[in-house]
């Protein structure tokens, strides 16, 4: 069993809103947070909605600047994850990003996940 799926592009000011993705039985909820000038992480979690255990379920998110520049690509991997399991993440991009760059956009560029053969 495998999945991937291409998603659009949300604007995010500073703070997001929540966000739900789909992709077969995979969920991805996510969003961008800040919590200070420069503080910008995105924070979320993948659901295995299968009924087997997934050998791995990643989701990649690009994070795009005002003009719609991706200016960071950030990637939540986990393995073994059992049907009706979460896994939460945070994870903050590898460069300061800050408020003079203006509202930033998060895009969920892909959603995978195997499972065991």
């Amino acid at each position: 069993m495998r999945g991937t799926w291409l998603l659009l592009a949300f604007l995010c000011a500073g703070c997001s809103p929540a966000r739900r993705d789909v992709v077969g039985c995979v969920e991805v909820r996510s969003e961008l947070t800040r919590q200070g000038p420069h503080a910008l992480r995105v924070e979320g979690e993948l659901y295995n909605g299968c009924k087997v255990k997934l050998a791995t379920v990643s989701a990649k998110f690009g994070i795009l600047d005002r003009g719609g520049a991706q200016i960071e690509s950030i990637d939540a991997v986990t393995e073994d994850l059992n049907p009706g399991r979460s896994w939460k993440f945070k994870i903050p991009p590898t460069r300061e990003i800050s408020d003079e760059q203006g509202p930033v956009h998060l895009k969920v560029v892909k959603i995978s996940f195997t499972a065991p053969h």
